[in-house]
Formats: C-alpha cells, structure tokens, sequence
C-alpha cells in the first residue's frame, strides 16, 4: 500500500499478500486492522494498493519478502516476511 505525499512523490508504507479473496482481505484490513501504523495511515491519507493475482502460496511469500525488500521495509510491516528473492516487476 502506498500514498502519494504532497511533493508528488508515491510512498510504499506496507506490503502484505492475501490467502483468500483480495476483497475479502482488504475489507478485513481496512475494518479490523490492529496494525496503529496502518491504522493511521489509512485513516488520514488517500492510500492505494497494487495486486498481482498469484495461485502458487510459495511464489505469493516469496514475492512479498522481495518486495518488502526492495522498497526499504516498509514502516507498517510489523513482521520480515519469509521467503526468498525472486523476479518481479517493482514499476
């Protein structure tokens, strides 16, 4: 998830994957998060997501721990996620 900040700029302040129905999930977030980070965030600035649908759970951890990566720790993930690095497409 990210914002867009007043420079213009886009800011990733979390990553996350979904097991089950990406609806179902952000719903689920955006209602019962108890994450104070994410909370915050999504309570106080125009948030957008991104998604890949992706059948392989293995390749779901792995694409999250690499993109948890490449945008520096996000600073909502409470967690490392697990997983190795893989290719993926960051733009």
């Amino acid at each position: 998830m990210s914002y867009k900040s007043a420079d213009g700029s886009y800011y990733v302040f979390y990553v996350g994957k979904a097991d089950k129905s990406l609806k179902e999930d952000l719903v689920s977030v955006l209602l019962n998060t108890s994450n104070p980070c994410l909370k915050t965030h999504l309570s106080n600035l125009e948030c957008y997501f991104r998604y890949a649908v992706v059948a392989d759970k293995e390749e779901r951890k792995n694409i999250e721990k690499t993109l948890y990566d490449h945008f520096g720790g996000p600073k909502c993930n409470l967690e490392i996620p697990l997983g190795e690095k893989v290719s993926v497409n960051t733009n």
